[in-house]
């Protein structure tokens, strides 16, 4: 078996969109814990540009194209990945999807010509991304605020304890109300939006690359990361820089 059959065959592929990067680490941690592996590279890569018609603004003006490389390993110390919590509400997976291109709809040009024009002058087909963004962004404040509160109190922390805390890219409304809500410190909420759009999976590690290299998270730093979108999915980790 070559090694690219490996890597693509033998290990998992999470198509869990905005939230994958944390499930991702989730996974890895588990690996590396239980002694299955001893090191993990986690890829996250989302190319949505090709799902979005060009006459979409609601979704050309959000998303940018990304990839992210992470890698997982043991450590002797406390530094590292303390804890994650993960969540999904699958019966409002229509809140983001592609109809076409799976099983249920097959992909051809007769699909991708089926275009429409919503009443802001959007244009899509089902070949491309349907996205709800108030039902989005009302999913967000409902159940990402509570959840993130759920991890700290689990590990005997409040948001004091935090030093960073490093959300899914998804928009400056969504990362203004969930700053809000929370009640956080906005100095703490770290942002990289302007170059790159919401990335989708790559948005938390290209994050905390930018981060790392303006030297903003230091070692022994609490970080707390979140990623929430596509399923509808929601994660969050605590990580000991």
């Amino acid at each position: 078996m070559r090694i690219t059959d490996t890597l693509l065959h033998g290990w998992p592929r999470l198509p869990l969109a905005c939230s994958a990067f944390v499930y991702a680490i989730h996974l890895a941690r588990a690996l590396v814990a239980c002694g299955s592996a001893h090191h993990v590279l986690v890829v996250t890569a989302d190319t949505y540009s090709k799902f979005i018609h060009p006459l979409d603004r609601s979704t050309r003006l959000v998303f940018g194209d990304g990839a992210a490389a992470t890698w997982i390993s043991a450590t002797a110390d406390d530094r590292g990945v303390l804890d994650v919590m993960c969540g999904t509400a699958g019966a409002h997976y229509d809140k983001f999807l592609i109809p076409a291109g799976g099983c249920r709809q097959l992909l051809s040009d007769s699909v991708r010509n089926q275009e429409q024009r919503d009443g802001n002058g959007n244009v899509r087909s089902p070949a491309n991304i349907q996205m709800m963004g108030h039902d989005i962004l009302s999913f967000v404040t409902s159940r990402i605020p509570d959840h993130v509160t759920a991890l700290l109190a689990r590990n005997a922390l409040s948001l004091d304890d935090v030093d960073w805390l490093v959300f899914h890219q998804a928009s400056s409304v969504v990362l203004d109300t969930l700053t809000k809500q929370l009640g956080a410190d906005p100095a703490k909420v770290f942002r990289h939006l302007e170059m790159v759009g919401n990335t989708v999976s790559a948005s938390i590690p290209i994050a905390l690359r930018a981060a790392m290299d303006g030297e903003l998270i230091r070692p022994g730093q609490l970080v707390l990361l979140c990623g929430f979108g596509a399923g509808l999915s929601w994660g969050s980790a605590l990580v000991r820089w």
